[in-house]
């Protein structure tokens, strides 16, 4: 059975061992400079998606123009730290925005942005969700090619993460879609 001094002595041994061996997070062994990017650039990436997140669940039309300043400013840190997510999630942060205001143009030009950035990072979900969006947008805009297109492909991403419901949504839309084309047919006979 260890004495007491056994047991203080290898308790102490332990200890040094431990906290010798622990790397201090945030510093570089070498000069002592707080360098850790990794943990620097994770908390940066979080804030921005918590960012972006909160702003897209406001609902009151006064608080909007908030939407397109926190959208523009989480873009600009998003770039300072070449984080690709963010990035396109403020470029969706701001289709969103636009797309409120009618302002379909820039609404589609964020949308195919946030689209590319997507399909970098292999996205599959967010993808056919840009495409889901941009279709709706193609319906306002009376580009009803363009529509059923985008809606086609929005339903074959959609089947690609199994996701039911957006199928059926987007099977819908392209059975409003098609029903949009055969009136404006029959309104213009060629």
């Amino acid at each position: 059975m260890p004495t007491r001094q056994q047991l203080i002595c290898l308790f102490l041994l332990s200890s040094f061992v431990f906290f010798s061996c622990k790397e201090k997070p945030g510093v570089n062994n070498i000069s002592g400079i707080k360098t850790d990017s990794a943990l620097i650039q994770h908390k940066d990436s979080a804030y921005i998606l918590s960012k972006l997140q909160k702003v897209q669940i406001i609902t009151n039309p006064e608080y909007y123009d908030s939407i397109r300043k926190t959208g523009l400013d989480m873009l600009n840190k998003s770039k300072q730290i070449n984080f690709t997510r963010g990035i396109a999630e403020s470029y969706h942060t701001l289709q969103w925005y636009y797309e409120k205001f009618s302002r379909r143009d820039s609404a589609i030009y964020y949308n195919k942005k946030a689209f590319k950035l997507y399909e970098s990072i292999h996205d599959t979900f967010l993808m056919a969700e840009m495409k889901r969006q941009i279709s709706l947008i193609y319906s306002m805009e009376s580009r009803i090619d363009e529509a059923i297109d985008a809606a086609n492909k929005g339903r074959y991403y959609y089947e690609c993460v199994s996701d039911t419901l957006y199928i059926f949504t987007c099977t819908w839309y392209l059975y409003y879609f098609q029903n949009q084309l055969q009136h404006a047919e029959k309104k213009n006979p060629i």
